[in-house]
């Protein structure tokens, strides 16, 4: 029967962190690569998830703005359809 050769628990734990290691260093590269991010370039990504958070902001501020003066320009038109109202109420009735 030829020699077999063993190793320990360690050294086979070992391997297994070096193997897990390096699987998840390619398929990280795989993804970066595979979403058009240059993983050496880091610091001009990150500036340009700055510059999307700013204009999702920038938009998100933009509708607001856009709900508030539509919901005033209701409420002003109420307003003023009862204002209107009363005047003339006040002008049939002791005008």
């Amino acid at each position: 029967m030829a020699d077999r050769e063993f190793i320990t628990r360690e050294e086979a734990q070992r391997l297994m962190a070096e193997a897990a290691e390096k699987g998840a260093e390619k398929g990280a590269r795989k993804l970066l690569q595979d979403l058009g991010i240059d993983r050496h370039d880091w610091r001009e990504q990150q500036a340009d998830m700055r510059y999307l958070r700013d204009m999702r902001q920038g938009s998100e501020q933009v509708k607001r703005w856009g709900t508030r003066a539509a919901v005033m320009a209701f409420v002003t038109g109420f307003g003023w359809l009862l204002l209107q109202g009363i005047r003339q109420f006040i002008r049939a009735n002791w005008g």
